[in-house]
């Protein structure tokens, strides 16, 4: 029987791509999408999300969880810490995007720079970032840059972190960078497929 991954998205505008990533990085693994319409909006992407908005997440992941998804991918960075919030209440492992990029940075050194154009897809990111690090151990320093154009520039950091999908388009453009650029696409994927490969 296949395997079932659930993806909950706050918009539909992500859906081909994540279909696509999912056919390159997952193949024979079904796919369901649960999408929020609405759930990403001005407002949030500058303040984060409310309690209401955080509970209709929860009624996403519940219906992933219902329909038998062998675990859930939180497509919604600025929803981050919303998703390690609830992951207890489920039984799917839920994978936030962001979590392969930050165990890819913490492989690369301790001193990082995480770059978003919403402003509240930046503080899920660090707390991740600093949460997992305190449990490896590692004492790390982060700088958050919220930006509104296509330009990115850090000093003395070990990797720059792309805290949104939308940024992954930037990635080919940084290719002259001496730091690690890093993606939450690229990185969460290849999580999510070791994931999947350790629930078969």
């Amino acid at each position: 029987m296949a395997q079932i991954l659930g993806i909950v998205q706050t918009s539909s505008g992500s859906s081909e791509l994540l279909r696509s990533l999912c056919e390159q990085y997952l193949p024979g693994i079904e796919v369901r999408q649960f999408i929020g319409e609405g759930l990403l909006n001005p407002a949030i992407s500058e303040s984060g999300p409310a309690p209401a908005d955080n509970r209709a997440l929860f009624h996403l992941y519940e219906a992933a969880e219902n329909v038998g998804c062998d675990a859930i991918l939180n497509e919604c960075v600025v929803y981050g810490n919303t998703a390690t919030a609830l992951a207890s209440f489920f039984n799917p492992r839920i994978v936030r995007i962001d979590e392969g990029m930050i165990l890819d940075a913490l492989k690369i050194g301790k001193r990082f720079a995480i770059f978003g154009t919403a402003k509240a897809a930046l503080h899920p990111s660090e707390t991740l970032l600093l949460n997992l690090a305190y449990r490896r151990g590692l004492e790390v320093t982060v700088e958050t840059h919220h930006v509104t154009r296509e330009t990115l520039a850090a000093e003395a950091v070990d990797a720059i972190l792309l805290a949104q999908p939308s940024m992954a388009a930037l990635a080919p453009q940084l290719t002259g960078f001496k730091t690690p650029v890093l993606t939450v696409l690229d990185s969460g994927f290849r999580l999510l497929r070791d994931v999947m490969a350790s629930l078969a």
